[in-house]
């Protein structure tokens, strides 16, 4: 989702959980020479997000509850 987001948007933030994904995404945007996307490993609290966003997309999560 980042990349036709990253058309129509000032800055885009693609979080996973999975490394692999997130360079895979990476490469992605590097070849289709996308700057206006940063990658954000993330944990089950986004600790690693302090920001505010104008739009969150969240596709195929699964949570689980205790």
């Amino acid at each position: 989702m980042v990349i036709p987001l990253a058309g129509i948007s000032e800055s885009v933030v693609g979080v996973d959980v999975s490394e692999s994904m997130l360079n895979e995404a990476k490469r992605n945007c590097e070849s289709l020479s996308i700057k206006n996307v940063s990658f954000v490993k993330g944990d089950d609290n986004l600790s690693a997000l302090n920001c505010k966003f104008d739009f969150i997309h969240s596709y195929i999560v699964f949570s689980t509850f205790l």
